[in-house]
């Protein structure tokens, strides 16, 4: 069973992450003479756009000889970093390295249990080129098909606006996001956003709760099939504008006569009060991968257009067939992890299994 490390367990000082550095001698051993099995992720808390263009992690891996050769940590890692102010989620290799295709090896008779701690660094933006770098704060994780590094949060701050009137101007200009429609569109049977048989009861605390099938033949025809439930805060980019306020808002630029054309009401009724963000992605154990897909889920609960940030906490369900959504070609076995409110969770594994592996009748 791996540990789970807070940030900062490699003693390496805030200054020093932007010099690629490595855990001393002096923590390595520690980490050997505990034999501690961790994938450990280090980072800076801070850092200052107009200083810094990337964040440059420092990672151990802390492992068995057995394991280390079992898993190739560098050519199998995944690198996920969520934004915490919108929830968006990149995905990306965890480093630059050719990606293994062979299964990972069953546990030998004989492991060579032997502790074995590797340092490495990532250099965020190289392997995630994508990803927004502004003002907010990042939180990132290193996975390894079903195990998990602690994560590493980090605030990226802009520089202050030294004239006051410029701040004040951009201040006004600013307006609210509000949420996009569901996504996936509901189909006829799937995607669904409703409670479906077999669907997981609705956490009790705030978090995203998946069931799979554990084990499924792998016809062409066949579905995998993720059902899940949720209780989330839900942002204000989150909610949902009224009929009300649409009707409104339409009405005053009739009234205006405006060149500014009506924009049409995406949503369909039943209306939904909420769309909340919940990122799914599933690592194999033979061809690892970084596909993801970030579902935009409803939730029908009242809430409160005034209240701050994060202060609704809506409920909901969903279901859909993850071979349809993402790249689930090989028959292998899958490692499933959830990212909604800046958490990951997981994994919950579920299996695709090669028909012509089935033994015939007297086998």
């Amino acid at each position: 069973m791996s540990t789970i490390l807070p940030q900062g367990a490699l003693g390496i000082a805030e200054d020093e992450f932007w010099d690629y550095p490595l855990p001393t001698f002096e923590v390595k051993r520690e980490l050997l003479s505990q034999q501690i099995h961790a994938i450990i992720l280090d980072g800076p808390t801070t850092a200052k756009l107009n200083e810094r263009d990337t964040l440059v992690y420092a990672v151990c891996n802390a492992t068995t000889i057995s394991d280390d050769q079992r898993f190739g940590f560098k050519q199998r890692s995944v690198l996920i970093t969520t934004r915490l102010e919108d929830c968006s989620v990149d995905v990306g290799w965890g480093f630059e390295a050719a990606r293994l295709s062979d299964p990972i090896a069953p546990l030998p008779s004989d492991p060579d249990e032997a502790p074995v701690v590797m340092a490495f660094n990532i250099d965020l933006r190289r392997q995630l080129p994508a990803i927004s770098w502004q003002r907010g704060t990042l939180r990132s994780w290193l996975l390894l098909f079903d195990q998990r590094s602690n994560s590493v949060t980090t605030q990226l701050i802009k520089q202050q606006i030294a004239d006051q009137e410029v701040s004040k101007y951009l201040d006004a200009m600013r307006s609210p996001a509000w949420a996009s429609p569901p996504s996936p569109s509901a189909g006829r049977r799937l995607p669904s956003y409703k409670a479906l048989t077999g669907s997981p009861p609705v956490p009790a605390e705030p978090g995203v709760s998946i069931a799979i099938e554990r084990v499924i033949m792998g016809s062409a025809e066949a579905q995998v099939v993720c059902q899940g439930s949720f209780r989330l805060p839900a942002l204000k980019r989150d909610l949902v504008k009224t009929r009300a306020m649409v009707e409104a808002e339409a009405l005053q630029i009739r009234n205006k006569q405006s060149s500014v054309a009506e924009t049409p009401d995406p949503f369909n009724e039943p209306r939904p009060s909420a769309v909340v963000p919940i990122t799914i992605l599933a690592i194999g154990d033979s061809k690892s991968s970084t596909d993801s897909i970030t579902l935009r889920v409803p939730s029908y609960d009242a809430v409160n257009l005034e209240a701050d940030d994060g202060a609704n906490i809506v409920t909901g369900h969903f279901a859909f067939d993850m071979r349809t959504l993402l790249d689930m070609s090989t028959y292998q076995s899958y490692a499933v992890w959830v990212i909604a409110d800046g958490e990951l969770s997981g994994p919950t594994l579920t299996a695709l299994v090669d028909p012509t592996m089935i033994p015939k009748p007297g086998e």
